[in-house]
């Protein structure tokens, strides 16, 4: 399965609405570090501003704006969901991809699309504080 095809499926599972790219960056990080095996073909995430970072993942997003195959909202960010023809595309990779991964990526989106901003840093940095080694936001502690 190429690359691109892991964000597909993530903008796919259960809840499909658009997503901003700080979701879609930590729930990708997040399935590939919680996922019981190493998932082939997938992102590679170092620390940045905001936490776990591919790059690799901004530049799939670009490709498949300009293939039609998602869709970018701007209501205040960046936020993306796929189109008909994604969804026909993301559904032939979702078929691919064992139940048991399918269910840590459903339950990903759903984690990531529970918490706000500030709640999902703060998760990742706490289960992965390496990754906020370079972070310009500082979550509120409670």
């Amino acid at each position: 399965m190429e690359r691109s095809m892991w964000l597909m499926s993530f903008l796919f599972a259960g809840e499909q609405k658009p997503m901003d790219t700080i979701r879609i960056m930590k729930g990708l990080f997040i399935v590939g570090q919680e996922s019981p095996k190493p998932l082939p073909s997938y992102y590679e995430f170092e620390p940045y501003l905001y936490g776990p970072c591919s790059f690799e993942v901004y530049g799939d997003l670009d490709e498949l704006l300009k293939a039609g195959l998602v869709e970018e909202h701007r209501p205040y960010y960046r936020s993306y969901c796929l189109t008909a023809k994604g969804t026909e595309k993301a559904k032939n990779a979702w078929s691919q991809i064992a139940a048991d991964i399918r269910l840590r990526i459903e339950t990903t989106k759903e984690l990531v699309l529970s918490k706000s901003f500030s709640e999902l840093l703060e998760y990742v940095y706490t289960k992965w504080p390496k990754m906020a080694s370079m972070s310009i936001f500082s979550p509120i502690r409670r």
